[in-house]
């Protein structure tokens, strides 16, 4: 009797013993939190120089959002970006990003892809954030980049005993590029192979799900319709990222050994004015040391102007403040030629006297831009100006046939009396906004001088050195 008993006794706890084993080996490992940010614009930093307001301070109320959430918990929390975060304000620039930096630094982020405004930075310039960075900038595609830089495809990171990979997709550097599947799989599987168990894409640009497996998440950037909320595609959890703070609450599960997003806990996207908004002291602490030196530097003069210093903001037509920087650019660089397109140049009237670094960071440059010199053949240069059409210029001519019902059309480029020779190799300075919108990025050769100076800076030093000025429309650009 004492025998069955105990033969009895050994099969349920046999019996029990392989239902925990089994509800072990199927089970919920926890909930991981991911908090992700991209494409703020001037908005994340105060962007007019008029003095610091709390409602100016979103980076420090951000700040605070993401440590309350972060808080939440604590352990199993990631932090990522699609990019866009760089270039974007005037307080920004001015320092040369380090604001954003010491924010990023500060607030501890996992990971980040290059975006729109970091792939249309210079080398140079680029180089210069991502060595102060203490996190890592991940990218699978842009060739040129990931090699100068020194760039991983991807990261792993631990959080709630499982082993993460994010895996980075950046801005293309050509403008109509896409990013197929077949090209992103690869970095997948590699992934798995080592050992992940969960794979984030995390894309500045929007990314067709269909066409892949084995992610578990994306966070994309670059829709324009994409839904309210989060969406699941291909089994894969889809969010936008964007100018807010997304947060997904995941719950993970182990099925046959691996491990599985088995469902959303919540999502939320938010930065708004809410009814009683909390900063976080040191982000505003530092964001008030950088706007007082900028106020500071902005009231002084830089030289003087003996005529009034105009653009009007045509799409067409040359303008003496579109010659002035040209000029400066051109001098600076010591080119042949100079282009800088008009839609970056300010809608403004700076009356003869006094100009303040103000008026050339708000008013005659808004949106900064980068100088970059090229050797250009003189095909490359008329195949610029039939592209980007509102140009400014230095060193040239260009004549328009404004007489059709269409927009103009280019009759002739000329350097002095001859036409430019298309096969004849020129030293040509630009912006960072036309070689993004030319695709020369992609094309950018050794022997290509990029300066990464600031065009603000640089004319900046061109009045300094020739005040008084008196820039006067020259003829450059003519309609006929």
């Amino acid at each position: 009797m004492k025998t069955i008993l105990t033969i009895v006794l050994l099969l349920c706890l046999t019996l029990l013993f392989t239902q925990v084993v089994s509800a072990n080996e199927d089970s919920e490992s926890g909930d991981i939190t991911i908090l992700f940010i991209g494409s703020f614009i001037e908005d994340l930093f105060p962007f007019e120089n008029n003095g610091l307001k709390n409602n100016d301070a979103k980076s420090a109320l951000l700040a605070n959002m993401i440590e309350v959430a972060r808080s939440e918990n604590p352990n199993n929390t990631i932090l990522i970006s699609t990019g866009d975060i760089f270039n974007r304000s005037f307080l920004t620039r001015y320092f040369r990003e380090k604001p954003v930096i010491e924010f990023m630094n500060y607030l501890k982020f996992d990971a980040m892809a290059l975006g729109f405004s970091e792939v249309m930075s210079n080398t140079f310039e680029i180089s210069s954030f991502l060595k102060q960075l203490n996190f890592p900038v991940i990218s699978i595609n842009n060739e040129r980049l990931k090699n100068m830089l020194g760039l991983s495809a991807y990261t792993f990171i631990e959080r709630g005993g499982l082993k993460i990979a994010i895996i980075g997709i950046s801005n293309p550097e050509k403008v109509t590029e896409l990013i197929p599947g077949s090209f992103i799989q690869p970095y997948i599987d590699d992934a798995r192979k080592g050992g992940a168990d969960l794979v984030i894409l995390l894309s500045s640009i929007p990314v067709n799900l269909e066409e892949i497996s084995g992610a578990d998440m994306a966070i994309m950037n670059g829709y324009k319709d994409f839904p309210e909320g989060y969406k699941v595609v291909n089994k894969i959890i889809s969010a936008k990222s964007g100018g807010f703070l997304g947060e997904l609450k995941i719950i993970v599960k182990k099925e046959d050994n691996s491990f599985k997003v088995d469902r959303v806990l919540d999502y939320s996207q938010s930065l708004s004015f809410v009814d009683n908004p909390q900063y976080d002291r040191y982000i505003l602490n530092m964001l008030k040391n950088y706007q007082s030196t900028l106020e500071n530097d902005m009231s002084k003069a830089v030289g003087e102007t003996s005529t009034d210093i105009v653009n009007e903001g045509r799409q067409y037509g040359e303008s003496n403040a579109g010659d002035m920087i040209c000029d400066a650019m051109k001098e600076y660089t010591n080119s042949q030629i100079a282009l800088f397109d008009t839609r970056s140049i300010g809608s403004f009237t700076i009356p003869k006297g006094q100009i303040t670094l103000r008026q050339i960071y708000n008013d005659i440059l808004p949106f900064g831009r980068i100088v970059i010199v090229k050797n250009l053949t003189g095909k490359q240069i008329l195949d610029i100006i039939r592209h980007s059409k509102a140009l400014q210029v230095s060193g040239i001519k260009v004549i328009y046939n404004s007489k059709s019902s269409q927009e103009p059309s280019v009759e002739g480029v000329y350097i002095g009396d001859k036409p430019i020779e298309k096969d004849f190799v020129y030293r040509v300075t630009i912006n960072d906004f036309i070689a993004y919108t030319n695709d020369l990025y992609s094309v950018m050769d050794e022997e290509d001088g990029v300066d990464g100076e600031s065009a603000r800076e640089v004319l900046a030093r061109y009045i300094r050195k020739h005040s008084p000025i008196s820039p006067r429309i020259e003829g450059r650009i003519i309609l006929l």
